[in-house]
């Protein structure tokens, strides 16, 4: 017990040294465990009742040095108490006549440990925070504070786009209404068919745990989600990653609410409440319950059954029919909403009919407010700015874990493939470096390397993404009743659904961009293609058997290369990195080396060519001259008629011979039957 103790008096010096320095966190959560652990070894050695007493009473005076009243009675002290609770269960502290007493049960009577009496404040005090708790709020509802729910949309979405991690937690909290620590660590999210729509896991407060529910967001749902990524991706919240809540709370509860004061409530969006010094991160779960019985609240709904639904005070539909309404709902109806003119904005519901699902995206344009018409005092989605690059990406990336459509959209726009070739036609065979996939196709050439796929996202996701497309039951429906070409025929009206979330019409434009933004990234070095002999202009037997060299010399790499990526995945820990090196670089050597004879071979074959040309040239110009020469003589014979015996027409040229395969690379030219002029012997004549 004495090492128990001198640990203990370790972390207290380390928590009275955070109390004198301010700090927020005054336990880590490891810290907490191991003093209710101690709490509770203490308690095994003790039975009279008024030691058992003063245990507890000192262990309550002990958190009251750092933390209030209000914290210690609703967080504190039922952690202590279910620790006690789970000693009990477990055996580790026995009840006995000594340490407990009789409690009067529904049905009978029990025995309590006296920890389980005396680990608590007196009645009156929690009579006390109730009244206080009850009188803040009243005041609260009695001063409700307006919101314009327009000005909160659009600071929100400006957020959703900044680099900073704090500034998106704070937008991501402002339209989806959950705590900080859920968006920043706790909670999960995922696509579904609503526009406005995300599955959310990961509710806090919660004596257990509860499944996924559908949660209502103020601005569309794939916005949402890719500033999630963003958010969930950058270093500094991944440092997150594991804490407990308490640990969150610490690090990053200060500069997200500085990002709400310096957004929300220095601007004017977000008014201070009654009683409350500034805006906090807490704040805008109410506003956003306000702005969500506005869009979502069906009119016949009541707005407190709705709001606890959305917020997760009561979840699922049986809860919420058979459950009694919750109490904590009533501390989040502080604001209402109006519009520019200050009017005030209380129909519910007006984007019910809209957001239903993907399959009609919502009016994009933003009306003016109070104008007068049948939804006048509706607030629509602020206009959607173009994706950026980045945009782009992610968002492709949150739509794998979506509906059908929008994950083989995802597809097509993060590997610029038709949507045939990601169905059936390609065979993806593994991942090469982070963001390349070797594939072929169903007939490839043996002798020929297989071909690299560039990814837009990590090529292991890319690739367990088109697995999972695959094997959906809508992708063997389709293969089923549409053959290849129909099916990329008619892609962009099969994903005509999926593709307005990406800004485009059609998946032409979805693979035009992924092509912009392939040729945009750094390049890098890719196998040399060397154009078969039977393709080239001039046969040459020598310039065929140079370029089969080459061919075989490249296979041979890329087979000796694949073998090293074989025996480095067979075995466990894989050849030694510098043998691999030596390795990897001879074989650049011989790849560099057979990269220039390939530039000599072309050369030579430019050369080979040129010559070629030259020739026909000089043919052709035979050819003129002969046809001169006929003229000429046709002349003279009309000129002197018998004396220039009658000139048979040429005969066709002969085909040449067949070439000599050891001199196939000189072009050869069939030589003309040569003119017969005038006999010798004919008398001479003088010309007119």
């Amino acid at each position: 017990m004495a090492d128990a103790y001198s640990f203990r008096d370790e972390i207290l010096t380390r928590y009275r040294t955070r109390i004198q320095n301010r700090d927020r966190l005054k336990l880590t959560k490891d810290e907490q465990e191991e003093l209710i652990a101690d709490f509770v070894a203490g308690l095994i050695e003790l039975e009279d009742k008024e030691e058992i007493a003063q245990h507890c009473q000192s262990e309550i005076a002990l958190l009251e040095e750092g933390y209030p009243v209000n914290t210690i009675a609703r967080t504190r002290i039922p952690e202590y108490r279910k620790a006690i609770t789970n000693a009990i269960a477990a055996g580790i502290l026995t009840v006995t006549k000594a340490n407990s007493t009789l409690v009067a049960e529904e049905t009978q009577e029990i025995r309590k440990h006296y920890a389980l009496i005396f680990f608590a404040y007196e009645p009156q005090v929690y009579e006390e925070l109730k009244a206080r708790d009850a009188k803040s709020n009243n005041l609260k509802q009695d001063e409700l504070k307006p919101v314009n729910p327009q000005h909160f949309l659009e600071m929100a979405s400006t957020l959703l786009e900044s680099s900073n991690p704090y500034e998106l937690a704070t937008a991501i909290a402002a339209v989806t209404g959950r705590r900080f620590s859920e968006v920043l660590s706790k909670g999960e999210m995922a696509g579904t068919k609503g526009f406005y729509e995300l599955s959310f896991s990961g509710q806090l407060k919660k004596k257990e745990a509860v499944s996924a529910y559908s949660i209502d967001t103020l601005l569309p749902a794939t916005e949402v989600l890719n500033a999630l990524y963003r958010l969930r991706s950058h270093s500094q919240i991944q440092e997150l990653s594991g804490a407990s809540v308490l640990e969150i709370n610490a690090k990053a509860n200060a500069p997200v609410n500085q990002a709400v004061q310096r957004h929300f409530q220095e601007t004017g969006i977000v008014p201070i409440l009654a009683g409350e010094a500034a805006v906090t991160v807490h704040n805008l779960r109410g506003v956003y319950g306000e702005i969500a019985i506005h869009f979502f609240c069906p009119p016949d709904m009541s707005t407190h059954r709705f709001v606890q639904s959305r917020l997760g005070h009561v979840i699922g539909k049986t809860a919420l029919e058979q459950q009694k309404n919750s109490g904590a709902t009533e501390h989040y109806f502080h604001y209402y909403l109006v519009d520019a003119a200050g009017k005030h904005l209380g129909t519910k519901g007006v984007l019910l009919q809209e957001t239903t699902s993907l399959l009609e995206e919502p009016s994009r344009l933003v009306p003016e407010l109070g104008s007068g018409t049948q939804m006048g005092d509706r607030i629509p989605p602020i206009l959607e700015q173009p994706l950026s690059d980045e945009g782009f990406v992610t968002r492709a990336i949150a739509l794998l874990e979506a509906d059908w459509q929008s994950q083989l959209t995802a597809l097509v726009a993060l590997t610029g493939l038709a949507p045939f070739d990601l169905l059936k036609r390609l065979m993806f065979l593994e991942v090469e470096g982070s963001h390349r996939i070797v594939y072929r196709e169903q007939l490839h050439p043996a002798d020929k390397p297989l071909p690299r796929l560039q990814t837009l996202a990590p090529a292991a996701t890319v690739l367990q993404a088109i697995e999972a497309l695959r094997q959906h039951p809508e992708s063997t429906q389709l293969l089923e009743r549409l053959s290849g070409r129909q099916i990329d025929r008619q892609a962009s009206s099969l994903l005509d659904t999926a593709l307005p979330q990406f800004h485009t019409a059609s998946v032409g434009e979805l693979q035009e961009r992924y092509a912009r933004l392939v040729s945009s990234l750094p390049t890098k070095a890719t196998p040399v293609a060397v154009e078969p002999a039977e393709n080239a202009v001039l046969e040459s037997p020598q310039v065929e058997q140079f370029s089969k060299t080459v061919v075989a010399g490249l296979d041979k790499i890329y087979q000796a290369i694949q073998h090293l990526g074989d025996r480095l995945s067979v075995s466990g820990l894989g050849m030694a990195h510098e043998s691999f090196e030596r390795e990897n670089q001879h074989l650049e050597g011989q790849n560099e080396q057979l990269r220039q004879e390939n530039q000599q071979l072309q050369l030579q074959n430019k050369q080979l060519r040129q010559e070629a040309d030259a020739l026909q040239l000089r043919l052709e110009q035979l050819q003129a001259a002969e046809a001169t020469i006929q003229q000429q003589l046709a002349q003279i014979s009309q000129l002197l008629p018998g004396l220039v015996p009658p000139i048979a027409p040429p005969a066709a040229p002969k085909s040449p011979p067949p070439a000599n395969p050891e001199r196939a690379d000189e072009v050869r030219v069939q030589p003309q039957r040569p003119l017969t002029l005038a006999p010798h012997n004919c008398p001479s004549q003088r010309l007119p």
